[in-house]
């Protein structure tokens, strides 16, 4: 998984809810970065096309990243489709690591719907730093790592109807701040390369 640099986040972030045009009170999630079928990007939103228009009122779902070409046509068209000003899309490419900080500051839950489930994720030490809760699949070394750190949630990656469920009704998880912060420090960039010196290299 990618280490953190927490030396690099700035003191003063960004206010992405008024940047980006979301209400206060609205629960916000997040995919940023690579917007692709591996993190099952399709499915998140054929589950918000299955939602109510009152449903969607509630909530602000955030794409911001890449859209890649493999998916990029059924996932226009089910955007397209919705026209929903609760849906936004920022399909710009590399996000600077600042964008990306004041995202993870400002949304409620991060999305880690990955098909692969026998891996980590950099986005882990994100919602870490920033305490916030991770949506994730509900298998694999994935949620074996979300389980023991308490960091969110699991459910059937597999499932639009799952994931619907999330946006009716957006999980009261309250993470373990001390569990959240021994993975972000094991994470960090020193402590990751300390490590790789210890165990890999030597």
């Amino acid at each position: 998984p990618d280490p953190i640099a927490l030396d690099v986040i700035p003191s003063k972030l960004a206010d992405i809810r008024r940047d980006y045009g979301i209400p206060e009170g609205k629960k916000m999630f997040l995919m940023y970065g690579a917007i692709e079928s591996r993190k099952n990007a399709v499915k998140i939103m054929q589950a918000l096309g299955s939602l109510k228009r009152c449903e969607l009122e509630n909530i602000c779902v955030v794409f911001a990243g890449r859209v890649r070409s493999e998916i990029k046509e059924e996932f226009y068209k089910l955007y397209n489709n919705l026209k929903s000003e609760n849906i936004i899309l920022k399909d710009a490419g590399f996000l600077p690591y600042e964008e990306i900080f004041s995202l993870c500051n400002l949304t409620d839950y991060i999305f880690a719907l990955y098909k692969n489930t026998n891996q980590s994720s950099g986005t882990f030490a994100y919602a870490c730093v920033f305490q916030k809760t991770i949506i994730a699949a509900k298998k694999g070394l994935l949620w074996r790592i979300v389980k023991k750190f308490k960091m969110g949630v699991g459910i059937n990656a597999d499932s639009a109807e799952e994931i619907a469920e999330i946006f009716r009704t957006p999980p009261a998880f309250t993470p373990d701040k001390a569990l959240l912060r021994k993975y972000e420090q094991s994470h960090a960039i020193c402590n990751f390369c300390d490590s790789i010196e210890r165990n890999i290299l030597k």
